[in-house]
């Protein structure tokens, strides 16, 4: 009789124990409470805002930009997104920017003393400014760090003299590198090309397929195409692996994949030259779209996006259906490369930063717009 009892307390267990797993690990939607929308002087012509990026203390800095090559400078806001001031500006000299602005995404960053790092690509080097916008320094690495870091781009500065950066050449697969300028050294080289993955690289475009991001403790990189990155501590220390083989996209290149996920074929007068002249190139193509669709449907997702918060790292896959709108997944894991939990979004969040999700929108006059969500849901944290 004992033994009967004992038989079925365990499979109650054990059904418990189901139940939670599936509760912990499921596919939710991710609970959000609004609480700022940024908000920008009637005198300021900004038709876009990217690279949205929180300091330590809250403040959030945001490129504006008016047309491809023109107009861009930096935006600071307070927590609440109220608008405090503008700086930077176009140009080649002291405290300027040449990066378009439709490059623009992921190029600031906030080492942990307060300064604002904006990663200009030509020449290479690193605009740095105090949190209230002074112009400090510039950062010369194609002049003074060349032969040691050479061909670098979208670097960034994690907590205070460690860098990370994506690094091209020609006759090398794509790496991402973590180095520093004190001295100049490279600490880590991650290429995102193996031998392993070799057979399954179809992407003719560079962009997209290389995936990093950092905070002040923890560096992660990654592949897009295959479902596979690392967590790195600032001292280029492996502290977790996650890859799963079998997410492997194909038969179509990465920049089919991004503006037909998001379903932009038609050019309009807010975009850049080039990225109507792409966006034509699309729409002249619809045709075969419908087969990538169906491709994409019956592909296992792999990392569309990747971001890192204090013990967190969020990976957003590709959508397994990108016919179903209003459901962006993500998979949380620790510091381990153990997911944690699985959901969704009703939009793909620009950054995630302690317990705030930040969305970029347009007002109903087109403005851009910056919001500020608190993350409710208390299995996500």
């Amino acid at each position: 009789m004992k033994s009967g009892n004992s038989k079925k307390n365990i499979f109650i267990l054990i059904l418990l124990f189901h139940f939670v797993f599936i509760y912990l690990i499921g596919s939710e939607r991710i609970e959000l409470k609004k609480i700022a929308v940024s908000s920008l002087p009637e005198d300021t012509i900004a038709p876009d805002l990217k690279s949205v990026t929180p300091d330590f203390n809250g403040n959030v800095f945001a490129f504006a930009g008016r047309s491809n090559r023109e107009g861009c400078f930096i935006v600071k806001f307070d927590e609440n997104l109220k608008y405090l001031k503008q700086f930077g500006m176009d140009g080649k000299g002291p405290g300027a920017f040449t990066t378009q602005f439709s490059s623009v995404e992921d190029r600031i960053s906030v080492d942990i003393n307060g300064d604002v790092y904006i990663a200009d690509s030509n020449p290479r080097r690193l605009v740095v400014f105090d949190n209230d916008g002074n112009h400090k320094k510039d950062i010369m690495i194609d002049k003074d760090y060349s032969k040691a870091i050479p061909k670098i781009f979208k670097t960034k500065v994690v907590g205070d003299g460690v860098f990370i950066a994506l690094q091209s050449k020609k006759e090398l697969p794509p790496h991402a590198l973590i180095f520093t300028l004190t001295p100049p050294a490279i600490k880590v080289r991650y290429p995102f090309i193996e031998k392993q993955t070799l057979d399954n690289y179809t992407c003719d475009y560079f962009g997209r397929n290389c995936i990093m991001d950092a905070d002040s403790r923890h560096i992660i990189v990654g592949h897009s195409q295959i479902y596979k990155f690392r967590v790195y501590d600032r001292d280029g220390t492996l502290k977790a692996e996650v890859y799963d083989k079998e997410r492997v996209i194909g038969k179509f290149n990465d920049r089919e994949m991004a503006y037909i996920i998001d379903e932009r074929f038609t050019p309009n007068s807010g975009n850049s030259q080039l990225l109507n002249t792409i966006l034509s190139q699309l729409n002249a193509n619809r045709s075969k779209f419908k087969k990538l669709l169906d491709e994409i449907k019956n592909n296992k997702n792999v990392i569309a996006d990747i971001q890192i918060s204090g013990e967190r790292v969020y990976v957003f896959p590709v959508r397994s259906d990108v016919t179903v709108r209003d459901k962006y997944p993500v998979e949380i894991y620790n510091l381990k490369g153990q997911v944690i939990r699985k959901g969704y979004f009703k939009k793909r969040p620009a950054k995630i930063w302690k317990n705030y999700a930040f969305f970029y929108d347009t007002d109903e006059e087109d403005n851009p717009l910056i919001l500020k969500y608190e993350i409710l849901d208390r299995n996500f944290n």
